[in-house]
């Protein structure tokens, strides 16, 4: 499994999704979108991969989308200090 990463602030400029990275983009009319690599072979795809497919997918699920946004909500808001690291 990936290492949970940080959270960082969208540059100026914008930010480069290279050729061999993955991610899910929330556009700014809300809707996800899931870029991915061309990989030669379904077993070749990382485990991190795998997973942004599946909160793609997850995300269809608004009783789902509650829950997941009340946990980071809950987890963070007792001490501002120890929320996700935001570069």
């Amino acid at each position: 499994m990936p290492k949970p990463g940080s959270i960082k602030k969208q540059p100026e400029e914008g930010t480069l999704v290279r050729a061999n990275e993955a991610a899910l983009v929330v556009g700014e009319d809300g809707e996800l979108r899931l870029i991915l690599p061309d990989y030669e072979d379904d077993n070749d795809i990382p485990q991190g991969a795998l997973l942004l497919a599946a909160v793609l997918v997850r995300a269809e699920d608004e009783g789902w989308i509650n829950e997941m946004s009340a946990f980071l909500l809950e987890r963070y808001a007792d001490d501002e200090e120890s929320g996700p690291p935001l570069q």
